[in-house]
């Protein structure tokens, strides 16, 4: 737990990534009362989140940092080219307890048209 993989497609620069931890285990309930109602998706229920801090995790570019300074000024990804991105433990992220984070990834200065995967 607490790896993401970054498949970059066509030479894209994955850069700026973060990552908020999310809590997939259900509401404390009581007998007095009804748990709170939680959302749902095409996927299910939607897990709690604990937002935290935006914070970087992966840094192509020369020069710019990352929140531990792993993962910094990297490198532009090759095609096919995966990189394995460990967020558990960095920054505002637990190192137990995470079930799962959301992220947002940003290519940019690509060399070719392409995309990344993110799993």
């Amino acid at each position: 737990m607490g790896l993401v993989a970054v498949f970059a497609a066509l030479g894209a620069a994955a850069t700026d990534t973060a990552a908020s931890p999310v809590d997939a285990s259900p509401p404390a309930t009581t007998t007095e009362s009804a748990p709170e109602p939680r959302t749902t998706s095409a996927f299910g229920v939607v897990p709690d989140l604990n937002a935290v801090a935006p914070a970087r995790f992966l840094e192509t570019r020369a020069g710019l940092e990352t929140v531990d300074g792993q993962f910094a000024g990297i490198g532009q990804r090759r095609s096919g080219q995966v990189t394995r991105l460990q967020v558990a433990g960095r920054g505002p992220i637990p190192d137990s307890g995470v079930d799962a984070v959301m992220m947002n990834v940003t290519a940019v200065d690509a060399a070719n048209p392409g995309y990344a995967v993110v799993y």
